[in-house]
């Protein structure tokens, strides 16, 4: 049985509404460590399963432990060893499995203290009855099985491709000027588009996770692993293809406008409705899943085309489910908007359980959401559906890492700045910062031409020379600031909502020139 690894911050983010819904797995692998600073143990495998919020089984080589803690905010954590002969583990993508919830026996004799000391570093000590009471670190280690290292999205293949490449681009002029986030691309699709997708799930438009250059797939981010769940509870594991109502992620300030592109670009809407009818032409679709407003309007809008066109209404054809966006379930794990999205979205999976066909049945049968949206009901993208170069960076496709209260709760790893920047975090703690130089010579619907910087004065002095040109006295000003402040730098420069005269006035106001003292 095939049980997604999470993130081994879960020691410290995830709440204790996780035992709300009926745990029907002893434990579930979360955390993959190794062991050092300890010569006796030193590169000694470690792994975490978690039972529920609160407590924990660890493998240290081979011996096991059962911690606790007794809250959510606790980086403490401890408990005793287990007998090992009622253990049975399933591997690092296995559950761990045993004589049921509850049933483990203890061995007396050792005790086992964790404590978190960030995302990577955890310090533990054994409490032996010898009195020797070893201490080590447990370091995080990137946990890709080995059998999926290879595994990558070679992109799309005959009419699909052909279909793509005629996308036509979004507007950017008169009252659509600044509406979309235009410049890194167009983002089609993540999944199947061979015609074996059995579930076709519609969102609204791309977010920052999704339109870094090396990524370009749907529903990767903070939002996309919650939908990866989401398929997980359906025992889908590769059959599916998800897509957007907008190929271009749209400005929030601007919806309203971008909302009306497909009534006044008709163009746009007719290649959005044939994009859809070649996905689900194939005759494998099972049921369709309607995430979110903007994804009910554009199932409306192809449903009609399609009617026009002399076929029969969808809904009488495949199950169709409307359930809230995955993203609008943020914010603390009891609020009302959490217990919506799980309301929504245990009613979806129980109405698509009867008619898609899972390629796990068994991972199909694990507890349904619960009364509330909880770290343990997200799951890691398979590198499957990414491109080659983005196997370089784990923490994309598992971006749990950067949700906990460690660091500091952050939802998506990516974030945005401006039109053409963007900045995000590799496991290890480097900052990555990428830019926008050019649009693609073949097409703009492809990935741009970019580049990486190191930190924010080297991205924002170059933001600076490309808009002002390298004489720019602007250049001269920009010695020794603030983080901050080279971020409003590069935020002013890529303004798109601001004429020249005021971006010019902002940089005055944000780079006075030195004073003759």
């Amino acid at each position: 049985m095939k049980i997604r690894t999470l993130s081994l911050a879960l020691l410290l983010a995830l709440p204790s509404l996780v035992v709300a819904q009926e745990i029907t797995i002893p434990s579930r692998l979360t955390g993959h460590f190794e062991v050092s600073e300890n010569s006796d143990l030193e590169g000694t495998e470690a792994n975490v399963y978690m039972v529920d919020g609160l407590s924990y089984h660890v493998q240290i080589g081979e011996r096991w432990f059962r911690v606790t803690r007794p809250d959510v905010d606790t980086a403490e954590m401890s408990g005793p060893e287990l007998d090992p002969t009622k253990v049975k583990s399933g591997g690092l993508t296995g559950a761990l499995s045993g004589e049921g919830p509850g049933t483990w026996e203890t061995k007396p004799g050792a005790n086992l203290t964790v404590t978190v000391e960030d995302v990577r570093n955890y310090a533990a000590e054994i409490d032996e009855a010898s009195g020797s009471d070893p201490s080590f670190k447990l370091v995080r280690r990137t946990m890709i099985p080995a059998e999926d290292m290879d595994a990558y999205d070679r992109g799309p293949r005959g009419r699909i491709a052909r279909h793509l490449a005629r996308a036509p681009a979004y507007p950017n002029t008169g009252d659509y000027k600044g509406v979309f986030w235009a410049d890194w691309g167009a983002v089609f699709y993540r999944g199947r588009l061979n015609g074996t997708a059995r579930l076709l799930g519609i969102a609204s438009d791309p977010g920052p996770t999704e339109g870094l250059p090396f990524v370009r797939r749907s529903l990767v981010g903070d939002a996309g692993q919650r939908t990866q769940g989401f398929l997980e509870k359906l025992g889908l594991t590769h059959s599916y293809v998800l897509v957007n109502a907008f190929t271009y992620p749209t400005r929030p300030s601007r919806l309203a406008q971008g909302r009306k592109l497909f009534r006044d670009f008709p163009e746009q809407l007719l290649w959005r409705n044939q994009y859809y009818d070649l996905l689900y032409s194939s005759g494998n679709i099972q049921g369709i899943a309607l995430f979110g407003e903007q994804a009910k309007t554009a199932f409306r809008l192809w449903n009609t085309y399609r009617m026009d066109n002399g076929h029969p209404d969808l809904k009488t054809e495949v199950t169709v489910i409307e359930a809230p966006h995955p993203s609008s379930g943020r914010g603390e794990w009891d609020s009302f908007a959490s217990k919506n999205l799980a309301r929504g979205w245990r009613s979806g999976i129980t109405e698509l359980r009867k008619v898609v066909t899972p390629d796990d049945a068994a991972l199909a049968k694990q507890p349904n959401f619960g009364l509330s949206f909880s770290e343990a009901d997200y799951a890691p993208i398979p590198p499957m559906d990414l491109p080659k170069k983005a196997q370089d960076f784990p923490g994309i496709r598992d971006n749990s890492w950067s949700r906990t209260k460690v660091t500091g709760r952050r939802n998506n790893s990516v974030r945005r700045y401006g039109s053409k920047s963007m900045q995000f975090n590799t496991l290890a703690g480097e900052e990555v910062w990428l830019r926008v130089v050019g649009q693609n010579l073949l097409s703009p619907n492809r990935t741009p031409r970019y580049r990486k910087f190191k930190n924010q004065e080297a991205i924002s002095r170059y933001a600076v020379r490309q808009r002002f040109g390298a004489s720019s006295k602007y250049l001269d000003r920009m010695d020794d600031l603030s983080k901050t402040r080279y971020l409003n730098v590069l935020k002013l420069v890529d303004s798109s909502s601001r004429t020249e005269a005021q971006v010019i006035e902002g940089l005055d106001d944000l780079l006075p020139e030195p004073s003759a003292d």
